[in-house]
């Protein structure tokens, strides 16, 4: 229900913004093209607005919020004399995964074919929103329902865009995250790969987008035990968002982190501790004693 609000929306600002470039029969060839630039530029912006909207509503998603209000509910409608007898039923049954399975069945089943139905002849709306859905299923866990949408936004992406688009490096990288997830690695790798030669070319090497996919692959290297790429990709992540982000930043103490399981699996503990020590401190101060990130 939130995506298709968010396409008719989207479709009513679009609308909007065709009607006002219609009035422009009058003004000069040079104003005319002046104004054309300028309602391009303010469909992007409103683009932008729905999807950053869109992606909003779904991150506000709670599963095991969800598993519980369902639980309760049940409990309430029980009787006083088989409370206690439905609530020891109840405790063997998983209520966050009974939320996720009704968002995916009910919220989400027919995201990609609304999506497809309402911009079909709006291409790059389609993977705006696509490539939302994709990085909301992931987040969610739901990584076979996030497959379909992640691989639409970037073939719509690479067809329209070309691959070096910096939209379409960043649906690289997100393919080559969620693979990895999945367990794909090999497949992961070559996703990564190319998001990293991609960045490396288009916004450079100092650039946020191109510290975090060398620090995704540095991290697949990790799991495939190609430890020495994996320290110098690493190692460059770390220098370039410390300089870039500051030593305290989350995207910082994340690589830091990844620097010491590194060292960790190459059994080199003593070089380890430091770097286990500076991303837990880095964490309380930043994020909170009690923050998943930190209790990790």
């Amino acid at each position: 229900q939130v995506i298709v609000g968010c396409a008719v929306a989207a479709a009513l600002v679009l609308g909007l913004a065709g009607t006002t470039y219609g009035l422009n029969w009058a003004l000069s060839e040079r104003d005319r093209a002046e104004r054309a630039e300028k309602d391009a530029t303010q469909r992007a912006q409103d683009l932008e607005q729905v999807a950053d909207f869109q992606a909003a509503q779904l991150a506000a998603i709670n599963p095991p919020q969800m598993g519980a209000n369902i639980r309760e509910q049940i409990m309430q409608l029980a009787s006083a004399d088989s409370s206690a007898e439905l609530e020891r039923a109840l405790d063997s049954v998983n209520f966050t995964s009974v939320a996720l399975s009704a968002i995916e069945r009910d919220v989400f089943g027919e995201t990609v074919a609304t999506i497809d139905a309402q911009f079909a002849d709006q291409p790059l709306v389609q993977a705006t929103l696509l490539q939302s859905s994709a990085y909301t299923f992931e987040r969610l866990g739901l990584l076979q329902l996030a497959i379909e949408p992640q691989e639409r936004a970037l073939a719509i992406r690479r067809e329209v865009l070309g691959d070096m688009h910096p939209d379409t490096l960043r649906s690289v990288n997100n393919m080559g995250f969620l693979l990895e997830k999945l367990g794909r690695l090999e497949e992961a790798e070559a996703y990564y790969r190319e998001s990293v030669v991609g960045h490396r070319e288009v916004p450079g090497n100092d650039h946020p987008y191109t510290l975090g996919t060398i620090n995704n692959l540095g991290v697949l290297l990790t799991f495939t035990e190609r430890f020495n790429e994996a320290d110098r990709l690493l190692r460059e992540a770390l220098e370039g968002r410390t300089a870039l982000l500051g030593e305290t930043h989350r995207e910082t103490l994340e690589t830091v982190n990844n620097l010491a399981n590194l060292l960790e699996a190459r059994g080199m503990l003593d070089e380890s501790e430091p770097y286990c020590r500076r991303a837990l401190e880095g964490a309380r101060s930043t994020l909170g004693a009690a923050h998943p990130g930190t209790l990790l």
